[in-house]
């Protein structure tokens, strides 16, 4: 009895140990193909791509220009995507209330030189990433081709200014705007420039400029034609990250 106790205890023992090491080389295996998607969709130079790997709450933490800005000095300066090192390489697994979590992390190789990458994905999607390497310098942001996306949100949010939508337009601002702006100051500023300027007939793009003086900056100015007056209206955009937030705004009657 003694010995078939035993006996049942090793198997037991065996096929836990069994079951933990398959576990880990899943997720070890999990871990590699989800950087592998990841660096191929960097390396695609869309950055939709990137983005369709994302959980939603990631997207909207990340504006498409920014990314493919990004991705575009990644290429630059470390050239094409090779593999990840197989000796350092890690990836660890948990779950929680939102669900599966896998974290992976090691070197990767590229045609100019490595990077290290830290990925997670929560139920297979991307809800963080960190890219270091020395070839990729903190002020890599020096702007980019096509600004439309900051264009329509200013327009956005003159609309939504001159029309005294405040739930609407509070949303759209940086942190600091908020404090420099709270609602009240927001308030007053909306209803006397709209009660001046009178119902928007149109928003018009004048001129727009990117800056580093003061860190990464995005000036774009805007006519502003009401029915009872025209209104010169600037935002300014800071980068934080890979989005831009609108982080200061002017307005003069002409």
């Amino acid at each position: 009895m003694f010995k078939t106790l035993l006996l049942v205890l090793g198997a037991g023992a065996l096929l836990l140990v069994g079951s933990c090491v398959a576990f880990l080389v899943w997720a070890q295996r999990a871990g590699s193909e989800q950087q592998e998607k990841f660096f191929m969709a960097v390396s695609s130079g869309d950055p939709q791509k990137v983005l369709d790997l994302c959980d939603p709450g990631m997207t909207e933490q990340v504006d498409a220009p920014v990314l493919g800005a990004w991705m575009a000095e990644v290429q630059k300066q470390l050239g094409a995507y090779k593999a990840m090192s197989s000796t350092d390489f890690n990836t660890s697994m948990s779950s929680d209330d939102k669900g599966t979590v896998i974290t992976s992390k090691g070197t990767v190789h590229f045609d100019k030189g490595d990077a290290q990458s830290d990925l997670t994905f929560t139920n297979g999607k991307l809800t963080a990433f960190e890219i270091n390497s020395d070839k990729i310098k903190g002020d890599w942001f020096q702007g980019f081709s096509d600004t439309k996306l900051y264009r329509d949100r200013g327009e956005e949010f003159i609309r939504k200014f001159f029309s005294k939508d405040l739930a609407g337009a509070t949303p759209m601002m940086h942190e600091e705007l908020r404090k420099q702006a709270p609602d009240d100051k927001l308030k007053s500023m909306m209803e006397a420039v709209a009660d001046a300027a009178g119902p928007v007939k149109s928003v018009k793009f004048l001129k727009e400029k990117f800056t580093t003086d003061d860190g990464q900056r995005l000036l774009i100015d805007y006519e502003v034609v009401g029915e009872k007056a025209k209104v010169a209206f600037t935002v300014k955009f800071t980068f934080v990250g890979l989005k831009g937030q609108l982080l200061g705004f002017d307005f003069q009657e002409e």
